[in-house]
């Protein structure tokens, strides 16, 4: 079973579910809550990011339990520039927007990664496709991930952009791809590495901690990515980050267990 999450409060969120709903034919639960075949969607009158344990206060309300939670947003930003992004969450210092502190939401790299080449595919705009890193809340304990149009007004209610969404969360329910999963370090918030291996390898990200990030990334922390991620493996952008941090966080993996992979021993998509 799989939960939609849409917020009233959130341009790009009612855009996308306005799409969703004229798509396919739901049951309308009430209260705010639709249902179609094996996705439950529901729109929340606060923000995403605030609203801590949704999947919980809806499966009790359902009788139904959660495998994954899409949450559809907004995406804002002082550059403006036009973005269909997709990204894990949690935080690995303080919750500044949402969630709790040095504290990460369970993963789903399957869909997640999914979401980012089937968003690739649709997208006919002028809008960069890509991963954005770890980030905010809320906190659930099913593993989730945000889907997000940005990154002002204009594009949150840009009509061909909430259908290119739409379309990519029901096609990514119900066509997953599974590859091994990475755990990915190094770079900026933006992930262009990430997101260049996960369009061209067989691959599935999981969480991404950007080089801002590296100095609040302990022992502790790194078991948190682990366990929130079951990676297979664990990927570092060389380039975006010092040296000694990777030197200091490729020990760290190992010592738990996970070998880092470089671009030459993942296989092609396609083959």
């Amino acid at each position: 079973m799989f939960l939609i999450v849409t917020s009233d409060k959130d341009e790009a969120s009612v855009n996308i579910r306005k799409h969703l709903l004229g798509m396919r034919q739901w049951e309308d639960l009430e209260n705010k809550i639709w249902r179609h075949e094996d996705i439950i969607m529901t729109s929340i009158d606060d923000y995403h990011l605030y609203h801590d344990n949704i999947d919980s206060e809806l499966e009790k309300k359902l009788d139904v339990k959660f495998d994954v939670v899409i949450f559809a947003s907004k995406h804002k930003s002082e550059s403006g520039m036009k973005t269909l992004s997709v990204h894990p969450v949690g935080n690995y210092n303080k919750p500044d927007f949402g969630g709790r502190e040095n504290t990460l939401v369970n993963a789903s790299p399957h869909l997640m990664t999914t979401a980012l080449r089937t968003m690739k595919e649709k997208n006919k705009t002028d809008y960069h496709v890509c991963f954005e890193v770890t980030h905010h809340g809320p906190y659930l304990s099913t593993p989730a991930f945000f889907i997000e149009i940005g990154s002002d007004e204009n594009a949150w209610k840009d009509e061909k952009a909430g259908k290119v969404i739409a379309e990519t969360i029901i096609e990514t329910i119900k066509n997953p791809e599974k590859h091994p999963v990475l755990i990915g370090v190094g770079g900026g918030h933006y992930a262009p590495r990430f997101t260049d291996i996960a369009l061209k390898k067989k691959v599935s990200f999981a969480h991404m901690l950007p080089k801002y990030q590296i100095e609040n990334i302990d022992e502790k922390m790194v078991e948190e990515v682990i366990e929130k991620s079951k990676p297979d493996f664990v990927y570092f952008h060389r380039k975006g980050m010092k040296k000694s941090d990777y030197k200091r966080l490729k020990d760290v993996f190992v010592s738990k267990g996970i070998k880092d992979v470089r671009e030459e021993g993942l296989e092609d998509l396609g083959k």
